[in-house]
């Protein structure tokens, strides 16, 4: 059967046949059920936005190989948010969100497709090798290195030690509070969208640190890190609590500051140290579930693209 034989018996029942528009706003509900966050979401859904226009697709039957082909051929054609020529990296994120896409047709909608079909481009280039070991201790002992440590290290500290060992994101890192911690130490709640609650594994240096931080800390805020500089200080009754959070640039600027204090590269990334994480799973056997699970992936076919990368760059 062609792609179209399971769809050509549906033709006599046209109200049946839902528009693309009716498929996609299901699709963004799948996705949030499924706990994606909300720039996952809007990324899915702006490279699926360029398919349907470069398809002309109206609903499903419009969803062939020959369209999904041309698509890909034609991607290296088209234009990027700021009108460059596409990364191939950002091509493949297109043909990731198509493949999402039909899997989530083939199950709802009975989408004949195959998404095993649409293959990902070679994006080339040197391989990107995770963090070496000695790195990543400099970069953990970076905080402490002061002659007199503070609330600020030692919040430094516990915060590079659990990007490091836990592998999550800085999104979900910011948005942390204390009573995330389980009883226990040993694990910590990762809230997502959708009410989606995952538990990931603490370890005893990432708890240790996350302790000797919070027993320093007078404030009665929820969150688990806090700015800490003297202006806010001063603020402490008239600023709204969550205002104290740390956001995810800052995070991010914590970390390139603490990778250049450690004579590292300038490249270095709280991606980086998810990717370190990821490759230390690997090499103690991980499979593709636990990856997905403990890294937060929507999609298991995503948590596989991400783990060939970590191993083969």
């Amino acid at each position: 059967m062609g792609d179209q034989a399971a769809l050509t018996r549906n033709k006599a029942y046209p109200m049946l046949m839902p528009t693309i528009h009716q498929l996609l706003q299901s699709y963004r509900s799948y996705l949030s059920r499924k706990g994606a966050g909300k720039d996952t979401v809007s990324n899915y859904l702006f490279y699926l936005a360029r398919f349907v226009k470069h398809a002309n697709v109206r609903g499903l039957e419009d969803i062939t190989s020959s369209a999904i082909g041309n698509f890909r051929s034609d991607l290296s054609r088209l234009r990027n948010r700021r009108g460059g020529v596409m990364k191939q990296s950002t091509q493949n994120c297109h043909l990731i969100a198509l493949r999402s896409f039909i899997e989530y047709l083939r199950r709802e909608h009975g989408m004949p497709l195959d998404c095993g079909s649409i293959t990902l481009k070679k994006t080339g280039g040197a391989k990107k090798q995770p963090l070496e070991k000695t790195d990543l201790e400099r970069l953990l002992e970076a905080p402490m290195q002061a002659k007199k440590t503070s609330a600020i290290h030692r919040r430094d500290r516990a915060l590079l030690e659990l990007l490091f060992t836990s592998g999550l994101k800085v999104s979900e890192i910011s948005k942390l509070s204390k009573n995330d911690m389980g009883q226990g130490g040993d694990t910590i709640a990762i809230r997502g969208t959708g009410g989606r609650v995952r538990g990931v594994p603490l370890t005893h240096q990432a708890h240790y640190w996350i302790k000797e931080y919070l027993t320093v800390r007078t404030d009665r805020f929820p969150a688990l890190f806090l700015r800490h500089d003297r202006a806010r200080q001063r603020q402490l009754d008239s600023i709204e609590k969550n205002a104290y959070r740390l956001t995810p640039r800052t995070i991010q600027r914590i970390i390139k500051k603490y990778a250049a204090s450690a004579g590292l590269s300038p490249h270095v990334s709280p991606q980086s140290l998810r990717d370190a994480h990821t490759a230390e799973l690997l090499a103690r056997g991980a499979d593709i579930s636990m990856i997905q699970a403990q890294l937060g992936f929507t999609s298991r076919e995503v948590a596989q693209q991400y783990a060939k990368r970590i191993r083969y760059g």
